[in-house]
């Protein structure tokens, strides 16, 4: 993989996890190549990603999937990053 790929490739692990959810439209109005090559970069990174990213034919875009283990609670005393599960709620 060249570096452009790779930079598209980050900026695409970024997105998803900014905002949940890329398209191929993004990559085009952020690096101005193809939409071909874009939907390229988001086949090759879901297929090195399967376990968190997913293809939702419904809103044309890969989406986020939300993990099991989301949050740190730093409330008690003395155990700074003691880690709690939190279920996806869907929200």
């Amino acid at each position: 993989m060249n570096w452009y790929a790779q930079q598209r490739q980050n900026w695409i692990s970024e997105m998803l996890n900014i905002y949940g959810y890329i398209n191929r439209s993004h990559i085009v109005a952020k690096f101005g190549c193809s939409p071909q090559s874009a939907g390229h970069d988001l086949t090759k990174f879901q297929a090195s990603n399967a376990a968190w990213v997913r293809y939702d034919s419904r809103r044309k875009a890969y989406v986020k999937i939300q993990p099991k283990w989301v949050g740190i609670d730093y409330a008690r005393q003395g155990d700074e990053q003691s880690v709690v599960e939190v279920l996806h709620n869907g929200n």
